[in-house]
């Protein structure tokens, strides 16, 4: 599969929502969502793991699966908690049901 699951406590104050909503303001789709037992998971596409990973670190939210690039942690380290990384793309709002399906078409 050329997918990457990532997994987030789920009583780390963070909700699945929230956690896509981050990641779509940097470019990162996410599917295949979830939760099992104390733990929410999704998908995102495998060339976008590291960025999504090192979003989410930077953001302080606690992964807790086994990492994708372990760098990603030293990395985020570098900057404050919670502190997001400076994003290339224009800020939009979060996905609405006709951006995902017009995203979907395209």
């Amino acid at each position: 599969m050329n997918c990457w699951t990532i997994w987030v406590e789920r009583d780390s104050g963070w909700s699945g929502i929230e956690i896509e909503r981050l990641l779509f303001r940097y470019g990162v789709r996410v599917w295949g969502r979830g939760f099992l037992d104390d733990r929410l998971f999704f998908r995102v596409k495998k060339r976008q793991a590291r960025w999504a990973e090192y979003v989410l670190l930077r953001c302080a939210a606690p992964i807790a699966g086994a990492p994708f690039d372990s760098r990603n942690y030293d990395y985020a380290e570098r900057h404050e908690p919670g502190a997001e990384p400076v994003s290339r793309r224009p800020r939009s709002k979060s996905p609405d049901l006709v951006e995902q399906l017009l995203a979907f078409v395209r």
